[in-house]
Parts: C-alpha cells; sequence; structure tokens
C-alpha cells in the first residue's frame, strides 16, 4: 500500500459523509395543509389548480392542490399531500384547464382525437373564449389578495372568493 493511501481514504470518506450530510435535512418538513375554496355565497368552486408561493422568494418551495367537486384541496410540495413547509405564503388560484372531454382521459384517446382535441382548443383560445367568469386578480402572485402562513397547529386554510 502506499504511504498516505489510508489517510487520502479516510479524509474522502469524511469529505464524503459531510456533503451527504448537507443535503435537504436542514428543511423543515411540510405541514400538512388543506381547506375549501368557495364564493362568497358558501358555493364551492371546483377545477381550480391552488399554489401557495413564498412571500420571501427563496425560502420555500411552491406548493400546489386541485379543488374537486366540492371545493375542497390538499396542498403537496415533494411528495403526494405532504402539506406545505412553515412560511408566510400568497396563495394564487387559476383555473385548471383540461383539454380532454370528460370522462375521457388523454391516455384513451386516439392521436386523431387528440389532434381534434388541439385544434378545437386553439379555435376558441383566438376566438377569445375563456370559460367562465373567475376572477383574474386571484391568478397572479402579485396581485392575489390571499396570504396565509403555514404553521404547526394549523392545517385548515379556507378561503372564500369575491366575484369581481
Amino acid at each position: 500500500m502506499r504511504p498516505g493511501f489510508f489517510s487520502h481514504c479516510l479524509l474522502s470518506s469524511v469529505l464524503l459523509s459531510l456533503v451527504v450530510g448537507c443535503g435537504g435535512s436542514n428543511l423543515p418538513k411540510p405541514i400538512p395543509v388543506s381547506g375549501t375554496i368557495q364564493w362568497e355565497d358558501g358555493q364551492p368552486i371546483s377545477g381550480l389548480t391552488v399554489r401557495f408561493v413564498p412571500v420571501e422568494a427563496g425560502t420555500g418551495r411552491v406548493a400546489s392542490g386541485l379543488t374537486g367537486s366540492n371545493g375542497e384541496y390538499t396542498l403537496t410540495t415533494a411528495s403526494t399531500d405532504d402539506g406545505a413547509r412553515p412560511g408566510e405564503y400568497t396563495v394564487v388560484l387559476t383555473r385548471a384547464v383540461s383539454l380532454a372531454p370528460p370522462g375521457k382521459p388523454l391516455q384513451n384517446m386516439t392521436e386523431e382525437e387528440k389532434m381534434q382535441m388541439m385544434k378545437e382548443h386553439t379555435e376558441k383560445m383566438q376566438a377569445g373564449v375563456k370559460g367562465d367568469d373567475f376572477p383574474s386578480v386571484y391568478g397572479s402572485e402579485q396581485n392575489s389578495p390571499l396570504k396565509w402562513k403555514v404553521e404547526p397547529g394549523k392545517s385548515k386554510a379556507d378561503f372564500k372568493i369575491k366575484k369581481l
């Protein structure tokens, strides 16, 4: 064995363990967060993408979810339904866009059906068809008035939306 080989291997092992040990383990774990999105009159709003965007850039990851027919959502950051990391967030709401007709997932469509669907979608977009009257102010992190602080013991984030 060469002189210094053992010490070189030992030094390499220590450095490697320090680098590996400095991974994502220092980040706070997500806290489960779920809630409902409703109109002011209590009617649930389905088909919304819900995004929790950190107020301070670089302080965390965006968490997101999708409202179901009852307006309920659950946030995901790193793994399904794990929640959001502690911190201050701007809540951004946008209509989830699905090009596939109801009851027919994209994976079950033929290439011809997909091409026709894309053509129809493009024609609607060019004609200015909007789909519904969901207020666009909620769709931008710069303009959304919705804020939420994720912290232990506070896992229910319900919002009532004003029709503008």
